[in-house]
């Protein structure tokens, strides 16, 4: 486990699309910013550690139906 000390207002990079923010510090809270691409699926850890809830299964969005061009 890579650890890492940031402050409120500082950043952790992960790859070259996933970005968190340290947004705010509360005693022993503190508050992110995760910015990523829609299909990197972004979920709390607890969430997956719940044997009594159904898995959690995602897919990515589908894509874009093509527009037609504005008609003039």
């Amino acid at each position: 486990m890579f650890v890492l000390t940031r402050k409120p207002g500082e950043k952790v990079v992960i790859g070259n699309e996933v970005t968190l923010t340290v947004v705010a510090v509360h005693g022993g809270r503190i508050t992110l910013g995760i910015e990523a691409p829609a299909r990197v699926h972004v979920v709390r850890g607890e969430l997956l550690d719940r044997p009594d809830e159904p898995t959690i299964v995602w897919a990515p969005p589908p894509p874009e139906e093509p527009r037609d061009p504005p008609r003039r």
